[in-house]
């Protein structure tokens, strides 16, 4: 059975060699690190571990562990070398555009990341450029029949990210909004996505909203405490209904500023036809 390897706001610098030893030998499935301090030697050890092993599934490296250019390069190159993670969270770890720039250019080309969470990390327009980059390389392949009866493939296959968290981001602006929608309208493959307690305001839920009622995959969006008001709910309502998103069955929007008769009619346009 895989190992999972868990420590919490804890020096982990005499554990490093257990800690590499486990992941080298493809024995451990999942890392947890958060909020864990050590030398920037133990942590590229660990990043060189995680490159050669084959049986890690999730990594957990929430709460500032990495909080340099140094580590980001250190995490970026193992990403890049490692096939198998398909978990990553980075949460409260505040983060610059140049970080999740070359975090960007790791995760564009793995194979299998399905849940990312940079919520709480301090991103600003500049860092969600990326992310929406990110989100618009991510399609379902699709084979259809052309005019003279052959397979022809629409897009190319690429990983599956499925949960995206970038809740209290509140340094994100209209603009960073709305280059995220962009990158969500060229996405085929987000399930679930996390925006809770950002200042989207109702502009923001507007432009969301639109990239979101033709999304062909997503599940549950949480906008929760995001300070969207009456105006921000009747454009989602609008967005809603036509038609509204075919798998959308969950739109969190408590703690905003929205009548209760939006939030009835919102829900029980989500409500799955009799």
């Amino acid at each position: 059975m895989l190992e999972a390897l868990e420590f919490v706001d804890e020096s982990v610098d005499p554990k490093v060699a257990d800690i590499s030893a486990c992941l080298r030998g493809n024995s451990a499935c999942l890392l947890s690190l958060r909020g864990c301090s050590m030398t920037d030697e133990a942590f590229s050890e660990i990043c060189r571990a995680v490159s050669a092993s084959s049986s890690l599934r999730h990594l957990n490296l929430n709460i500032n562990v990495v909080h340099s250019s140094h580590r980001m390069k250190a995490l970026a190159n193992s990403l890049r070398a490692n096939h198998t993670i398909t978990h990553l969270m980075l949460h409260g770890t505040s983060l610059t555009e140049k970080q999740v720039k070359k975090l960007w250019k790791a995760l564009k080309r793995h194979p299998i990341i399905e849940f990312l969470d940079l919520g709480d990390c301090s991103l600003t327009d500049a860092c969600v450029q990326y992310v929406a980059r990110l989100l618009s390389k991510q399609t379902v392949e699709r084979s259809t029949i052309d005019d003279v009866g052959a397979a022809r493939t629409d897009s190319k296959p690429c990983h599956r990210m499925r949960e995206l968290n970038l809740s209290a981001n509140t340094d994100i602006s209209l603009l960073g909004w709305t280059q995220l929608a962009i990158g969500l309208a060229r996405n085929t493959t987000l399930e679930m996505l996390y925006l809770d307690y950002n200042d989207l305001l109702s502009e923001g839920a507007a432009v969301l909203a639109v990239a979101l009622s033709v999304h062909p995959e997503i599940r549950v969006v949480d906008m929760e405490g995001c300070g969207i008001g009456d105006d921000g709910a009747s454009h989602i309502l609008a967005a809603l209904k036509k038609p509204r998103p075919p798998k959308l069955e969950k739109l969190i929007l408590t703690n905003n500023d929205i009548s209760v008769e939006k939030v009835e009619s919102i829900t029980a346009l989500l409500q799955p036809p009799v």
